[in-house]
């Protein structure tokens, strides 16, 4: 990674994104964490029901800005077949256990809700994703399409919110999702701070819209 990639972190308005991103994600912890609380406590039982191990959360190898990161998520997979998908050589993406036979029943309620995804509040507040930003995806994604390299998720941290879920259902295909993210960069990088607060702020009101329709399957 260039200099230049290197210090676009450190400079204007995306160093104060990322800065409140730390601090709001550490206060949306707190607000939250009864939610957490319950959504750990659901996961719990029923596992103790089915016979399960309790484990809780899972963790998704991704790559963003150059580096790679454990992206964290609530379980919604059975043990077992979580278990039996790590372990098969070249293993594609959790994405494809998201099926009625591997989701438990508390994991159909989180994904369908986007709930699994809460626990990234610590990913951002360890400075390893932002609030807002291009979504992240599979070390082994960017090895395999060549069209997921753009500026955009080269120079933005990962975002727990996409730009592309605002118009989800919209527009589809790789090459809609890069401009999109490709324009949010443009605007990160010519915008004023506030301009890029409000920016963020429109993004994650449409994002709220989606979870609450509870389209997540």
């Amino acid at each position: 990674m260039s200099t230049v990639v290197r210090g676009l972190e450190l400079t204007g308005p995306i160093r104060i994104k990322y800065r409140l991103d730390r601090v709001l994600s550490v206060a949306l912890l707190f607000l939250l964490f009864p939610l957490g609380l319950l959504i750990t406590g659901a996961i719990v039982l029923e596992s103790l029901a089915r016979g399960e191990r309790p484990v809780v959360l899972v963790s998704e190898r991704r790559l963003s800005t150059g580096r790679a990161f454990d992206l964290l998520k609530f379980r919604i997979f059975r043990v077992e077949s979580l278990r039996s998908h790590v372990e098969r050589p070249r293993a594609p993406s959790l994405k494809a256990l998201e099926t009625p036979e591997h989701l438990t029943s508390v994991g159909r309620v989180l994904k369908r809700f986007y709930l699994d995804e809460l626990p990234q509040l610590l990913n951002i507040a360890r400075g390893e994703m932002s609030l807002v930003g291009p979504r992240p995806y599979y070390e082994g994604d960017w090895r395999r399409e060549a069209r997921l390299d753009i500026p955009a998720r080269r120079l933005l941290k990962a975002g727990l919110v996409g730009p592309f879920q605002a118009v989800k259902g919209e527009i589809s295909g790789l090459d809609a999702v890069n401009d999109i993210d490709a324009a949010y960069l443009q605007m990160c990088l010519t915008a004023t701070p506030a301009e890029v607060l409000l920016k963020d702020l429109s993004l994650i009101v449409k994002s709220l819209r989606t979870l609450l329709r509870g389209e997540g399957l």
